[in-house]
């Protein structure tokens, strides 16, 4: 059961908290024997998340207002400025566009270390996973989580995503792209270029937090052997706490599809030439991403639980092949066995649909995987926007003409 992971050593520095001690504290703060995960340890090295979180002691609501006020502002305030406004096609809608997909990122950026650390630590105070020798256990458990924050924490990640978002900038400049646009002015430009450079930060720190936590999850269901209660109050087991993890990274994959999509439709309205990078992109978020979700999240949690539900009905499913293939005897004498071994077929019956339809088969509800395909079928309503738009500007010249 010992999970053999790489665990560097704590660093020496000491005017950094590392992950790794942050986690022995929470250890101490907590029941004996229990190994806590925080938000606060999965982005302790994200230098926007110390200014804003431990700095300005501000909490996750008050940033992501601020971000979206900031967000609005500028996308909305500065670019329906009549001097910009007047030299851009249907700019309000695509500034409202441009908000929403921004707040799809905050989000993910955000709540993701939050459902992350809710997600492990409910698996173990749920006793999902096999308590069963304790010692060995926590020994084992303490390393897996010392591993993932290390991982998860490592300092090339926020400088991959500076290279990233110059990069980005860079490839928007050279096609002259937004916010590269000759029709608004040059201030303008670095503002927006600044605010889509962030924008562009917290996609990727968000995509790599993503990536790393679901390997690591997956890591976890092979490292431990996994119980599924069948009457857990969530309906999945003791598994449905997945369910947040799941809506923050459907956030992530709505987000980088609309992005994409909004700045080729800028640069069609405007007669710009986009650049192939970002059709690219547009098609491998959806493409990748997605499946990424359904087999990431989704695919090895399943096989587990079906496999539970199979642990406990083969053994019936033996017995009553043994009892009905058993040849029956035509004597008077044995009626009473014939009527006894029928009654048990019986039971055996009832027995195994109680456990069949008892037992849950996917970590989420039925009604959250309905809601997550319809939200992973939003993009295929990208086409209808700009006849929405061109309705909604109709009713509105008539309105005011009336």
């Amino acid at each position: 059961m010992e999970a053999n992971l790489p665990l560097p050593q704590d660093s020496e520095d000491t005017n950094t908290t590392s992950p790794t001690a942050s986690l022995r504290s929470s250890e101490d703060s907590h029941t004996p024997g229990t190994t806590i995960i925080t938000a606060q340890q999965i982005c302790c090295n994200d230098p926007a998340t110390l200014l804003l979180r431990d700095k300005l002691r501000m909490n996750n609501l008050a940033i992501f207002i601020l971000l979206l006020a900031v967000t609005l502002g500028c996308f909305y305030g500065l670019y329906t400025l009549p001097v910009v406004s007047a030299k851009l096609v249907n700019q309000t809608a695509f500034a409202l566009l441009e908000t929403f997909t921004a707040s799809l990122f905050y989000v993910a950026y955000i709540w993701l270390p939050n459902a992350i650390s809710f997600l492990f630590n409910s698996l173990a105070e749920n006793k999902v996973l096999d308590h069963t020798i304790h010692s060995q256990y926590e020994s084992s458990y303490g390393q897996f989580c010392k591993s993932f924050l290390w991982w998860v924490n490592h300092k090339a990640w926020w400088m991959v995503s500076t290279v990233f978002y110059l990069l980005y900038l860079l490839n928007r400049y050279i096609v002259g792209g937004p916010p590269f646009i000759e029709h608004v002015p040059v201030w303008l430009q670095l503002v927006t270029a600044v605010l889509d450079g962030f924008i562009a930060y917290c996609v990727s720190m968000s995509i790599i937090r993503f990536l790393i936590s679901m390997y690591f999850v997956n890591l976890l269901f092979r490292t431990f052997t996994i119980h599924v209660n069948p009457l857990h109050p969530d309906r999945s087991g003791g598994l449905g706490v997945m369910h947040r993890v799941l809506w923050v990274t459907v956030a992530i994959i709505l987000g980088n599809t609309l992005v994409f999509y909004n700045t080729i439709q800028i640069s069609l309205a405007n007669n710009i030439n986009s650049s192939a990078l970002d059709a690219i992109m547009l098609v491998g978020a959806y493409l990748i991403l997605t499946p990424s979700l359904l087999m990431g999240w989704l695919a090895l949690p399943r096989y587990l639980m079906l496999k539970a539900r199979q642990q406990v009905l083969l053994p019936l499913m033996k017995e009553f092949q043994q009892i009905a293939m058993t040849p029956l005897s035509r004597t008077p004498e044995e009626t009473a066995q014939i009527l006894a071994d029928t009654d048990r077929l019986s039971a055996i019956k009832r027995r195994y649909d109680l456990l069949d339809a008892t037992f849950p088969t996917w970590p989420v509800e039925i009604t959250q995987i309905r809601g997550i395909i319809a939200a992973l079928s939003i993009p295929a309503l990208l086409p209808l926007i700009p006849y929405v738009t061109d309705v909604l500007q109709f009713l509105s010249k008539l309105l005011s003409s009336n």
